[in-house]
This record gives structure tokens, C-alpha cells and sequence, in this order.
């Protein structure tokens, strides 16, 4: 399974913070809104990697099927899960702070 290089995850919340943070309150800027966004695409990139190997495999044996099981346990259900529970707070809150604050559509 190919992974995302760690820098790539930081960058991508530098650049996700430079474009929102302007519209949220400080708390949220503050918070972990995009460590959780970052960290669910590097999660999500995995995912498709974990699958996309896994299918090109012309056989299959029991431990390998078990092991794609287990990667995708570990990649998808925890890490994701963790991350997506943190954004069902976030998120609301990201979107109140665009009434807080007045957006700009322009």
C-alpha cells in the first residue's frame, strides 16, 4: 500500500488553513479542523492505494485476504472513524462561523 509522504500532510494543512482560516472564528483555527481534514485524505488516499493493490493480485490466499481485512480495520474504520468524529463537531461549527463572521461569495 502506497502512503502519502508525511510532508504532504502538513503542507496540505498549511494550504487548508491559508485558504479557510480567514472565514472561521480563532477557536476554530485554534482547533483540530485541519489536522482532521489532512489527516482524512491521507486515510481516504490509502484507502484507494489498499484496494487498488489488492485487486491487481491475479491469486489471492487466506492470509493476504485476511490482511487487506486487517489493513482496512486499521486505515479505514479506526483512523477514519476517529478523524470523522472530530469533524462532526468541527465542521458545524465552521459553518456557523460563516454567519458569524459574513461571508464573501466573491
Amino acid at each position: 500500500m502506497k502512503r502519502l509522504p508525511p510532508e504532504y500532510a502538513v503542507k496540505l494543512e498549511v494550504n487548508l488553513k491559508r485558504k479557510i482560516s480567514p472565514y472561521l472564528t480563532d477557536a476554530l483555527n485554534r482547533s483540530q479542523l485541519y489536522v482532521d481534514i489532512a489527516d482524512s485524505y491521507e486515510a481516504c488516499s490509502s484507502f484507494v492505494s489498499l484496494i487498488d493493490d489488492f485487486l491487481s493480485r491475479d491469486t489471492m490466499l487466506a492470509d493476504q485476504a485476511e490482511a487487506f481485512l486487517t489493513d482496512l480495520d486499521v486505515h479505514l474504520l479506526e483512523h477514519l472513524a476517529y478523524h470523522m468524529e472530530s469533524l462532526r463537531r468541527l465542521i458545524p461549527d465552521a459553518l456557523d462561523s460563516f454567519d458569524y463572521k459574513g461571508s464573501n461569495s466573491n
